[in-house]
Parts: structure tokens; sequence; C-alpha cells
């Protein structure tokens, strides 16, 4: 800095000069997240969280331009507006509702729910009565823990669910999926470090293939590369086969983490975009204000034809659960 520079920038009033030292510090938060979207990583924690922000941060982006406009301040405002851009940029994808196939009047309706029960619910009993309320075909529950497992059996879930695939656990690691239909298959297993489900049944004489997945979430720096290796792991899983699958659970992951869009190229589709409700939010629900994120997906592969999704409450969860109602293409006639 040259000594003119130095002495004009001293004699700013001292409000003028904490305002250009904040809004650095924020040009420099953007060029950081914008540059680790561009290089498609999310390696440590304060990015999985900051990434999980992305249109809050576009929105905060326009506020440093102007600031720096303001400031005259040429290359924070250029450094901001490129980052701004460069974020801004992963949202338009969102508004681009894919072409679904024609499902027929007459086509058979597969009905799957998830919800999340919480752990550290203090309200089990109310959980499980919301819960079986849900009226589906294939019901799955993530953080399914013994005092969850205990409620969901005093409310009958085995007489309206005769078919089951489940691991209860404590804290949140227990997962089940309850189904009113045959399960052809079904396996619980690892996928990747966390515990899943894999199970098979038939909607109009053909197989759909199911999968529940509940990643660990990447808030600590420890647990961040396994959280993209979990999402990995699932990405192959759903690739080791040609049948329509449908994927749910708390996947710790929204839209803007890069894991979670190399995850959709496996050929997944997020069925609240497809479905015209891509800002529709999941989570957090027992805080003051609305869930501000969706980190509960539905998402599917070719084949399968969303028709309707739909959140529900669930009492003293941190979650909204939803309910997703798709059929089956019809075979492609030569």
């Amino acid at each position: 800095m040259s000594d003119g520079a130095a002495a004009a920038t001293s004699s700013q009033p001292l409000g003028r000069r904490a305002v250009r030292l904040l809004a650095w510090a924020a040009t420099a938060t953007l060029g950081a997240v914008a540059a680790s979207q561009a290089f498609g990583g999310t390696w440590l924690a304060i990015l999985f969280i900051l990434q999980a922000l992305t249109p809050y941060l576009v929105v905060g982006g326009v506020v440093v331009v102007l600031v720096a406009v303001w400031l005259r301040a040429r290359l924070m405002a250029l450094v901001a507006l490129v980052a701004v851009a460069g974020l801004a940029s992963l949202l338009a994808p969102v508004f681009e509702q894919p072409t679904l196939p024609e499902a027929g009047a007459d086509a058979p309706r597969l009905v799957v729910a998830h919800a999340n029960a919480y752990f550290e619910n203090d309200r089990h009993d109310l959980a499980a009565v919301d819960i079986m309320a849900i009226e589906a075909d294939l019901l799955a529950v993530t953080e399914y823990s013994f005092e969850v497992a205990e409620q969901l059996t005093r409310q009958g879930v085995a007489d309206v669910y005769p078919y089951r695939a489940v691991r209860d656990a404590p804290f949140r690691n227990g997962i089940a999926l309850f189904s009113k239909l045959p399960l052809i298959d079904a396996l619980v297993a690892p996928i990747g470090t966390q515990t899943g489900i894999v199970a098979t049944v038939e909607l109009g004489g053909r197989p759909v293939r199911v999968i529940v997945a509940h990643p660990l979430p990447g808030v600590r720096q420890e647990d961040v590369g396994q959280w993209s290796d979990d999402l990995r792991a699932l990405g192959r899983l759903v690739g080791s086969s040609d049948a329509p699958t449908i994927v749910v659970g708390d996947l710790n992951a929204t839209h803007w983490h890069p894991p979670f869009r190399h995850l959709l190229d496996w050929g997944l589709t997020d069925a609240h975009t497809a479905l015209g409700e891509p800002w529709s939010m999941s989570w957090p629900t027992d805080r003051i204000g609305p869930p501000f994120v969706r980190i509960d997906h539905a998402l599917f592969t070719a084949g399968v034809v969303p028709l309707e999704i739909r959140d529900v409450e669930v009492s003293g969860s941190d979650h909204l659960a939803f309910v997703l109602t798709a059929t089956i293409a019809a075979p492609a006639t030569p």
C-alpha cells in the first residue's frame, strides 16, 4: 500500500473502516465457497455448512456487492460479483423441471413415505401416532431408536405393515422399512459406513427397488470425508441395477453440496424439484422460524414417474416427513 493510500485509509472514519473490513471478510467467504463449488468438493466442515446455505449466500452476496460499490472498492466489488455469479449459476437447474413420462389413469400407484423420528425426541408416543397416520404402502423411518420402535409397536405397526426390514438401535443409527406389499428381497446392510436398507417390491408386475439411506452429517471435520464417501457408495449402489429405483432418507445433504450433485449424476432426479417444489425445506423444525434447508430427499431413476409429494409434520422431530406417490412408466413399445 502506498503512503498516500495508507493515509487515505487511516483518515477514514472508524465505522467506515470497520464496514470495509467486514465486507472484505464476507467477500473472502463468498470467494472460498464459490471456488469449492467450482472445484466440486466439500473438504471442510465449514464448507459443509456454508455450501448448504448457497441460496442465502447469493442474496447476501448481492448486498456485499452494493456495499463495495458504496465504498468505491472496485476490486472487492469485482471479486464479490464473480463469486455471486458463480453461486447463482447453481440455482438455475432447480428451476428446470424435467419432462416426465405420462402416467395412465389406471397405472398402479406406489406411496412411499419417509420420517426421521429424531433420536432425541421427547415425544416418542406422539411421533409414533403421527407416523402411523401416514397412509403409505412403504414407510421408511430413520433414527429408529428403541423408544420409537416400542411406540410404533404399541400403535400396531405390525398389523398395518406385515412386511419389514428393521434394525433398531440406540441414538441415530436405527433404520426401518415397513411395507404393506410383500418384499421380494430385503437387505439391511451398510451403505458406505452407515446402515441402510435395499428392498424390492412388485408394482404392476414389475420390480421396483427401494433404498433407504441415512449418511452421517459432515458438521464435524472428522466426519466430512465419511459423509462424502457414503454418498459415493449410495451412488454406486444405485448404479448397480437397471431396475426402477426410489431412494428415500435423511441424506444430510442439499442440492448445493457437490457430493449430492455427483450422486444425482448416477441417473437420479429429486422428486421435490421434479414436482415443482424445489424450495420446500425439511430441516430444522424444532427451532424458532421455518426450516431453511432440505436434507430429506426422495430420489428416483428412469422408469419411475413421480405424481405427488407432500410434507408431513412429526411431533418432536426436527425434520419434516414426506410422502411420495409414484408409478412406473409403461415399457416402451417397439
